[in-house]
């Protein structure tokens, strides 16, 4: 019976400290130490992988559905009432998340702000003011820095509070028109920074579209789907 393996080279002359390669069983053993390193390279990297898949998760529908301990709200700098999700955190949570807001100090964009959560399935609201997309001009580079620092300073704050199972939308994708491919890839890239910090991180996107261009983002720039 003849086995195929993968080759594997070795030079002519035998050097200090070459451990030969060995067949078994149609499979190719090597304990050089090069290999070995390449090898718990790859186990490394594919163990952040799935770690990154199992505590980033992107998903769709009605965020105001799902449990967490905080839930992140698109916010006015003024903290009142916006449009879009914030609107509709507002009219859930009422007169006491309006009262709450009013005794905080205006929020920069960029910046972050935490309150209770009335009447929602979460326990804390964490508002963050995002930039308005301005296209590839020089506002636009500003734009993308800003809302990096969204992202940052909302998960900050939550590593501060103890708040470990969160609940992003898209932040800067919805009324300020930020492209979804810019959006994930900058969400996305401060997410995986954060995640040894948390217990699962949720983006919640509005639409099966926007979904899948998340997925690709996360697919091209971060090796996994």
């Amino acid at each position: 019976m003849i086995f195929w393996a993968p080759v594997c080279l070795r030079p002519k002359v035998a050097r200090w400290g070459a451990v030969p390669c060995s067949s078994l069983g149609g499979q190719v053993y090597c304990d050089s130490p090069g290999h070995q390193s390449a090898e718990l390279d790859y186990q490394r990297h594919k163990t952040q992988r799935l770690k990154s898949v199992e505590k980033i998760k992107l998903t769709c529908g009605d965020i105001l559905t799902l449990r967490g301990d905080a839930l992140v709200c698109p916010a006015h700098k003024h903290l009142i009432r916006g449009r879009g999700l914030s609107a509709q955190i507002f009219d859930r949570a009422g007169e006491v998340l309006v009262d709450e807001c009013s005794q905080l100090p205006e929020c920069p964009v960029g910046g972050a702000r935490i309150t209770s959560a009335p009447n929602l399935s979460v326990q804390s609201l964490i508002h963050t003011v995002t930039p308005q997309w301005s296209s590839g001009d020089q506002w636009g580079v500003e734009g993308v820095v800003q809302l990096r620092q969204c992202y940052e300073s909302v998960l900050g704050l939550a590593r501060e509070r103890g708040l470990r199972r969160l609940l992003f939308p898209a932040l800067g994708a919805g009324t300020n028109r930020f492209p979804h491919e810019i959006a994930a890839h900058q969400g996305l890239e401060v997410l995986h920074r954060y995640l040894g910090d948390f217990d699962v991180l949720t983006v919640c996107l509005r639409t099966e579209a926007a979904l899948a261009s998340w997925k690709q983002v996360r697919r091209r720039f971060f090796g996994n789907g």
